[in-house]
């Protein structure tokens, strides 16, 4: 099978499982498919299941690092039941494992996959990120000296401006450039709001919202130099858009009262997530173990972080943890935050 096919195989299969418009489809695979992130079983000259494992940088504990964003896990209904979507995870956790990811993050379509993902044979994930939906509205008015619309054309200027605002994020899954146009056209394709202020013809905010429904808009995302610009765009969005009201999903810790579970994740390289804890914690004194990682078993075992270094031992820690615990011990406590993610 060459890649034409393979792209196009996966295609059909992507159909079959998630009844996604042939729209929508071609973004994903004009823009976001990549072959080398395709980890794919074959029967009988057709992809059966499959799954993309995208590439991510990602900023945890003030360090960079690379995660990968697992999605489009599915297989074919004559082929259910096989444990080919556990073979598939496997394959992805150890190419993750492989390309020195840190992390492997996923967003669950439900309750139940949820569950699916917290299996051991699936990855051990557990919950990382929490939303809690509030209502934004302008704390003043105006800035009459901007520009607010919305542009027809989208420069890269929109992504440098995006980029700057966001890079220095302590948590969060931060979109490529790639990633980030795809995530315009996914807007622009669902009828929402690719809103722009300027001043003197330099960017000074960017709001990105779904389209207005029954008098309400969603902010999909909005990054702004003050909140002033903040308050500008938010009354555009009332006075140009028809919205009368606007509502938002902000990322928020695990201990966040009213909160809702959103991504998944598991630590994919112990080792290294853990001196990257360090460099943020140097006084930190723990021993810990991990256990319960069937696909990169590299990782089980018994830590012990102190005197800024992390080394192996032979003593059984009072506490062990999966994959997804470790993740979920340090980073279910942060707003971290994963923007622009072709999921709502």
């Amino acid at each position: 099978m060459n890649p034409a096919q393979l792209k196009a195989r996966t295609r059909d299969l992507w159909r079959e499982c998630f009844g996604d418009t042939e729209a929508y489809m071609d973004l994903f695979f004009d823009e976001k498919y990549r072959a080398e992130h395709n980890i794919h079983l074959c029967r009988e000259g057709r992809v059966v299941s499959a799954a993309q494992v995208l590439p991510y940088r990602t900023t945890l504990f003030g360090s960079v690092c690379r995660s990968s964003y697992l999605c489009g896990l599915g297989t074919a209904k004559a082929y259910r039941g096989k444990g080919l979507a556990t073979q598939i995870l496997h394959e992805a956790h150890r190419h993750e494992f492989n390309t020195d990811s840190v992390l492997s993050i996923l967003i669950p379509a439900d309750d139940g996959m949820r569950r699916f993902y917290e299996r051991p044979e699936h990855g051990a994930y557990e919950t990382l990120t929490f939303r809690y939906d509030t209502d934004l509205k302008p704390e003043g008015e105006a800035d009459p000296t901007l520009w607010v619309g919305e542009p027809e054309d989208w420069g890269r200027d929109l992504f440098v401006f995006y980029h700057r605002q966001s890079s220095q994020t302590p948590f969060m899954l931060h979109p490529s450039e790639t990633d980030f146009f795809a995530a315009l056209n996914d807007i622009d394709l669902a009828g929402g709001h690719i809103v722009v202020a300027r001043a003197r013809d330099k960017i000074q905010g960017l709001c990105l919202t779904e389209a207005v429904r029954d008098g309400e808009v969603r902010v999909r995302s909005l990054v702004a130099i003050s909140t002033k610009v903040k308050n500008t765009l938010l009354q555009y969005l009332l006075a140009a858009c028809g919205a009368q009201s606007i509502r938002a999903r902000m990322t928020v810790p695990g201990t966040y009262s009213g909160r809702t579970p959103y991504a998944m994740g598991r630590v994919i390289h112990v080792e290294k997530f853990l001196r990257m804890v360090l460099r943020a914690n140097p006084n930190l004194r723990l021993h810990i173990g991990v256990d319960g990682d069937l696909h990169v078993p590299e990782n089980n075992g018994y830590y012990v972080l102190e005197r800024g270094q992390v080394r192996i031992t032979d003593e059984r820690p009072p506490r062990m943890v999966t994959p997804g615990g470790l993740a979920a011990m340090f980073l279910a406590s942060q707003p971290f935050l994963l923007d622009l993610m072709m999921d709502e």
